[in-house]
């Protein structure tokens, strides 16, 4: 398994790792190198049946999930430990990116992205899907991941953004954040 050890922000939806973040700088990060709350248990569960020499387990107290796992597979072997870390662990209300909880990811929710696109201290509401308190490219292209197809009320129709539109709102907010700097 490759090692990793720098700390990513790591989006779960039912179940699957979606995208990943570097926690520092932003970057997309592989997502196989992260783990979801049930793939630890699944790790604490194997180090169990392998009667593993030795284990450390620390949990949060409001979700129960681990936040920090050691296990040592052997005392005798140098190098075969292996150690997971989490923290931060929140449900996002809504639905994915969904800002405005009107229960589809559209222009509006775009519209609150744009508006606070480059500021920080903001919340979910406000565009920060990440929990970093910044609104940025990141917080945009969840958004962007997870734009929802419109139905129209009534009819079978299903209105899906062209991805030139979507490219080219996306270049309008990131112009109106690059405005609000200068």
């Amino acid at each position: 398994m490759p090692e990793y050890v720098d700390p990513g922000l790591v989006h779960v939806v039912d179940g699957e790792i979606g995208l990943v973040a570097h926690a520092v700088t932003g970057s997309m990060l592989n997502p196989s190198l992260f783990l979801t709350v049930d793939d630890l248990f699944v790790e604490l569960q194997a180090a169990i049946d392998s009667h593993a020499d030795e284990m450390f387990v620390e949990y949060d107290g409001v979700f129960s999930n681990p936040t920090m796992i050691n296990i040592d597979f052997s005392i005798f072997m140098a190098d075969e430990e292996v150690s997971f870390y989490a923290s931060g662990l929140r449900e996002i209300p809504g639905g994915v990116s969904d800002f405005n909880y009107d229960g589809i990811v559209d222009v509006a929710d775009l519209g609150i992205l744009g508006a606070n696109f480059g500021r920080s201290g903001m919340a979910f509401d406000q565009g920060d899907f990440s929990g970093d308190g910044i609104v940025d490219v990141w917080d945009l292209g969840i958004l962007g991941a997870n734009w929802s197809a419109s139905q129209i009320t009534g009819n079978t129709s299903v209105l899906v953004p062209e991805p030139a539109i979507l490219s080219h709102l996306a270049m309008m907010v990131l112009f109106v954040g690059y405005r609000r700097r200068a």
